[in-house]
């Protein structure tokens, strides 16, 4: 069985602070990335963790910036 993640973001103009966590709070990664497109692709690029888009399908979430 696949466990759920949850992704929070904290959003500024230099920085964005970024914390992944399963469904019973264990944080899988954090960090902070610095707030430009590239590093937000880079940074989306990165993720491996598959999804579920609450439909019963699973997949990999892109985001198009």
């Amino acid at each position: 069985m696949n466990s759920m993640h949850y992704i929070g973001f904290d959003i500024h103009k230099k920085v964005i602070s970024f914390c992944e966590k399963l469904m019973d709070g264990t944080i899988v990664d954090q960090g902070v990335i610095h707030a430009t497109r590239k590093s937000l692709n880079n940074w989306v690029a990165e993720r491996t963790t598959t999804m579920d888009r609450g439909n019963g399908a699973y997949t990999v979430y892109r985001m198009d910036l």
